[in-house]
């Protein structure tokens, strides 16, 4: 499953329904985790901050906005695709077998600040 930082932390001028389903999916986890651990299947979610997406790319292409939209996030860049795949990736290997109902966050520390 996938969420974002929206459901972690609130985003002035954000919009109240699109935090509301992001905090939805973290609490889907939860309880799909309880239900199908049982049965040995390991839910858990990712939550990634803002990644070069083809949604945001206009803003990439802007050197000035992105590197404004930049300064709220420590690591001053947006995530890259491969780095959520090695997330996902992880988590569906042997390697992750005793996470379950867990959230990682991937967001270049985001929401530490």
């Amino acid at each position: 499953m996938s969420s974002t930082v929206g459901a972690t932390v609130a985003l002035p001028g954000g919009d109240p329904g699109y935090a509301t389903s992001k905090g939805g999916v973290r609490a889907l986890t939860m309880q799909a985790a309880a239900e199908l651990i049982e049965h040995n299947i390991r839910v858990n979610s990712i939550h990634p901050g803002i990644f070069r997406t083809p949604m945001n790319q206009a803003l990439v292409d802007n050197a000035d906005a992105y590197q404004q939209a930049v300064q709220g996030i420590p690591t001053k860049r947006f995530g890259e695709a491969e780095e959520i795949a090695n997330v996902a990736l992880f988590l569906a290997s042997d390697e992750s077998s005793y996470m379950v109902g867990s959230e990682v966050v991937v967001d270049g520390g985001l929401t530490i600040i």
